[in-house]
This record gives C-alpha cells, structure tokens and sequence, in this order.
C-alpha cells in the first residue's frame, strides 16, 4: 500500500492520522479581505513543487507508487499499473499537455521499475479507483499471473475545480455548511492472484461491485440521488464476494460531506444494510484528507487493508464505497489474508 495525503506523507501515517482523527484541513487559498479565505486539505510541501509545470499530481502518483512496491519483488518483474487520473472534463491543469503515453513513462522513471506494456490511464472519479480492482483481476486472469498496481490521484485545489466548485455553490463556506472541502492526495495498492506465492499481503479483495446511475450529470444536476446504483454496487459485491450483507463489519465511504453525497448514501445504507445490528460502524477518511476526487476510492482500500492487518477494525469484514460525481457507483469487500494471523478484532454484536 502507498499514500499521500494532507495528514501522511506516506500510507502508515495516513491510516494512524484518519483513525486518530486528526484533520488536514488549513487556509489553503488565502483571499484578501472582504472575500473568506478557501479552506482546504492540501499536502504540507513547498508551494514551488504544486506548479503545473512541476506536474504535481504525477510526483504524487510516483511517490504513491513507488511505496507500495516492496523490495521482495523480482527486479525483473513488470507490474500492470492502472492509474486513475480526474475526468477529461475537468482539464487539470498538471495533466493537459501530456498524453497518456507520457503520464505512463513518467510514473515509470518515478518508480525506476518497467511497467508492463498493459498499462494503462483511466479517467474518472472517486468509484474509477474501486471499479479498477475488477479491471485488475481481469488482466492478471488473462495474463496469467503478476501483479498489478492501482494508483488513484487527484487535487481539488486548482483554479479550474475551485472555481467551479464555487459557481455550482458546492463549496464548503459560511453559508454553505453542507458543501466540499477540496483536497489533495493520492494512494495505492498492489494486487496480485491467490496463485501467487503471497509476498506479506496485507488483505484479501473477496469482492467488487460497479453500477451506473440512471441520471449522468448527477452531482451537478438539479435531482438528488435515491441510492439506486450505490445500493446495486453494494449487492453486487456482496454476491461476488459470496458474503450476505449481515456478515460484514463495518463501511469505508467517500462521503465527503455535501448533501448530494450525504443524502445518496444514507439512502443506499438504508436500503442495503438490513440486518438488526446494535451499530454498524462507519468510517469516512474525507473527514481528516477533504474530497480527493479520483484517490478516494483507493485509499478506502488502503484504510481498509491496514486497519483489518493490525486488528483495530470493528470486524474481519471491511466494505469500501465509492460514488463520483457522475453516474459511476463501486462497491469492494474485504478480509484478511490467506495465512495471515488472525488479529483480536473488537467484537460487533449482530442478530
């Protein structure tokens, strides 16, 4: 696993700053006065590194990347990396003069491994990085084997989001309590098949689910969500992952706190998780690192991952969500590793 986010320069400090619930947030964009200052969750490095001709989002996806690789694996070897970067539409502005053949040649050299030619860049938001573990799982199938490294990075905190954060009013501010609070980062995991010999694995995908909302311009139209396509990701997994829904522990959302994303999820929670439990916790990472955009479904996993391998999980069973600003809704569950130690985990009463 890899990280890099406002309160981690790396994947352990992120996961112990998000369990310990510590914030990131900070004046990110000071504005004089009589205009508020922009409230974000921005990487604590210099500002000279966050210039578009620095291509920052890449030197994160690099950093993200090269920790998740570990030194046990073959020189040789030539991991897939599918790395999911923001949507076209947004035209980022460390990512509009290059190709995508150029973004795949620069995480090489940053990672100073071969990638396998497979590699790939895929577009999207925070559910892209969820919806890639089956890509993954298809590739490794086709390929025989190896191993695959899914990277998800993004930031919120350029002219072109914040500006149109601010023109749609989905800006976290005084008059917008229920809004986005931009945020930078990026995370990654490395997968690879039970056929495998286990290199020290972390947790177990059993499961993952994509659906698509019926209405495309979701985040950003005038209708809210139901649920629909959350709660059809969520059955999904859970019918991959051959899992009933009463069996699992605890959810990792990408609920970043505006209404549109607050409303679709209690409503998909309310609709999917039907057993009579005396709780069922939740845990949202966007409380400590903001919206991180196309990284959040990623670092679901990593939080996933770490938190079931050192034992402080509610439970064995761990569901990451995902919902992006447009149509695409993922689901993922997780476990323990084959062989792994089985940690002391707090008990969930569920009846």
């Amino acid at each position: 696993m890899g990280a890099v986010t406002a309160v981690g320069l790396n994947a352990i400090q992120t996961c112990a700053a998000i369990r310990a619930r510590i914030s990131g947030f900070r004046t990110a964009v000071p504005l004089p006065a009589p205009w508020e200052s922009i409230i974000g969750a921005s990487v604590p490095v210099s500002r000279t590194l966050k210039r578009p001709s620095r291509h920052w989002l890449l030197s994160l996806a690099g950093r993200a990347a090269r920790e998740c690789m570990p030194d046990s694996m073959d020189e040789n070897e030539t991991p897939i990396l599918l790395l999911i970067v923001p949507d076209a539409s947004r035209s980022h502005p460390d990512l509009r003069d290059l190709s995508h053949h150029d973004v795949i040649e620069r995480i090489q050299r940053s990672v100073r491994r071969r990638l396998d030619p497979w590699s790939t860049v895929l577009e999207g938001g925070a559910a892209s990085g969820l919806a890639a573990i089956s890509l993954a799982g298809e590739l490794l199938a086709r390929k025989g084997g190896g191993c695959c490294v899914v990277v998800g990075v993004d930031s919120m905190l350029n002219r072109g989001d914040l500006a149109r954060l601010a023109v749609a009013d989905r800006l976290h501010a005084e008059g917008q309590p229920q809004g986005v609070i931009p945020g930078e980062g990026a995370a990654a995991v490395l997968l690879f098949s039970r056929a495998r010999p286990r290199l020290s694995a972390r947790a177990m995908i059993l499961g993952t689910g994509v659906s698509q909302e019926a209405d495309s311009d979701t985040a950003t139209g005038s209708r809210y969500s139901t649920g629909t396509a959350l709660r059809a990701a969520l059955e999904s997994a859970a019918t991959d992952a051959n899992c009933p829904e009463q069996a699992l522990s605890f959810r990792i959302s990408d609920m970043n706190g505006e209404r549109y994303h607050a409303l679709e999820s209690m409503m998909a929670s309310a609709r999917f998780y039907r057993s009579r439990r005396e709780r069922l916790i939740a845990w949202y990472p966007a409380a400590s690192v903001g919206d991180i955009g196309a990284a959040a479904g990623v670092l679901s996993l990593v939080v996933a991952a770490r938190a079931i391998e050192r034992g402080y999980a509610p439970g064995p069973l761990a569901v990451c969500e995902a919902s992006s600003d447009f149509s695409l809704r993922a689901a993922s569950i997780l476990g323990s590793a084959p062989g792994a130690p089985s940690p002391p985990f707090r008990s969930i009463e569920v009846a």
